[in-house]
């Protein structure tokens, strides 16, 4: 689109999904798309499945830069074919989670007030390995994916253990959420 032009397009529901939270939360916000102005704001979210082509990557580089912090979850922040993240979360991506649901455990440093056993997130996100990121909380797994041939009474299988992979990951100021949220 020419610039100045907001595209037209319906919002996701990882965007309306959003906004209802930090409404709820009476945090003020606005809703940006790739042709606006970044500099004004202190914290990007990306929710679930944005990702960067070249001209946004060099927005974000400089939101960044100029002291900005990130937030973003589930494929948000990889490349356009999806082949891996264009910003340093502090963990190279390996693809997507091969569960069908997938659980968060939290760790000592966010762990304040939050559920400390395995909690459900009913849609599995992006699998990575951790290079120089602090691990926030970790994704574990279930014991099996439910299918037709094989299932449990309960909407969710059970969870087995560590997935092998983080759930949430920091490096500096970005942060990435594994899972969509």
């Amino acid at each position: 689109a020419p610039s100045g032009v907001h595209k037209n397009r319906d919002l996701e529901d990882s965007e309306v999904g959003a906004g209802v939270m930090l409404m709820e939360n009476h945090i003020p916000f606005l809703m940006l798309d790739e042709t606006m102005d970044l500099s004004p704001y202190q914290l990007l979210i990306l929710p679930d499945c944005v990702r960067i082509d070249e001209a946004l990557r060099v927005k974000i580089d400089a939101f960044l830069a100029g002291g900005g912090k990130l937030l973003s979850s589930g494929e948000s922040g990889l490349d356009p074919d999806g082949k891996g993240f264009v910003y340093d979360i502090g963990a190279d991506y390996t693809g997507l989670s091969p569960n069908d649901v997938e659980y968060v455990v939290v760790g000592d440093t966010i762990a304040d007030n939050l559920v400390r056993t395995p909690f459900l997130v009913y849609e599995s996100g992006v699998a990575t390995q951790v290079t120089d990121g602090e691990v926030l909380a970790e994704a574990w797994k279930p014991y099996f994916n439910r299918t037709y041939g094989q299932f449990c009474s309960h909407r969710n299988t059970p969870f087995e253990g560590d997935a092998g992979w983080p759930s949430v990951i920091r490096k500096g100021n970005v942060i990435h959420i594994a899972q969509p949220i």
